[in-house]
């Protein structure tokens, strides 16, 4: 292992290992009422571009979503 594949932890003489991963699949089902697929991939996009979490992972993050528009 090198170090730009693990990062060691030492917390309160304990170390933890954890690796860095180079991507992340978020896979998500949504169920709207009275919205089109279009909207739901705009307020996706928006969620992911301002939310703090995600702005603070450095690994590639892919969203594929499962849309059910419902009447």
């Amino acid at each position: 292992m090198n170090f730009n594949q693990v990062i060691s932890l030492i917390i309160s003489g304990i170390v933890i290992i954890t690796s860095i991963f180079s991507e992340v699949l978020l896979k998500i089902k949504i169920t709207a009422k009275d919205a089109t697929e279009e909207r739901i991939k705009s307020a996706i996009k928006s969620a992911r571009k301002y939310s703090l979490v995600a702005q603070s992972i450095r690994a590639e993050v892919k969203i594929e979503p499962e849309i059910e528009i419902v009447k």
